[in-house]
């Protein structure tokens, strides 16, 4: 399998509002999500949180990114994502899904348009898409 339960937050001294248990992306290692979750508010990085059986994709949770007015950037956060990316694509390839609709990234964002950008001068923010491939 690709992916893989990590106890990384078993002591919850990364992110207290955050389960003990997390499904990662094998390919991410344990010792790089305390330096991920230091780019999401209140430490709050991206988890698995629902994957369907059916086509492989995943729904993920996180806060939003410390990017600010200066658009920040994480690599760990953007290799995460990548490799989430890339394990759906292995799944739904398994699954013997069509190449005419290959997987994407699709980020939403449930807060309205204004709270976002205000939020930016806080030093918060939303993904800038261009620093995530497929999405």
């Amino acid at each position: 399998t690709n992916w893989k339960v990590t106890d990384v937050n078993s002591d919850f001294q990364i992110c207290s509002s955050y389960p003990k248990y997390h499904i990662m992306p094998r390919d991410i290692s344990d010792q790089v999500i305390p330096y991920m979750s230091t780019f999401r508010s209140h430490n709050r990085f991206p988890s698995v949180v629902w994957r369907s059986c059916r086509t492989g994709a995943v729904l993920l949770r996180c806060a939003q990114p410390c990017v600010g007015i200066m658009y920040s950037r994480n690599e760990v956060d953007e290799r995460f994502v990548g490799a989430v990316l890339a394990n759906c694509r292995k799944d739904s390839q398994s699954k013997h899904t069509t190449k005419a609709d290959p997987p994407r990234l699709l980020i939403i964002d449930a807060r309205n348009y204004s709270a976002a950008q205000l939020n930016r001068l806080r030093g918060g923010g939303f993904e800038y898409v261009e620093y995530y491939d497929q999405s």
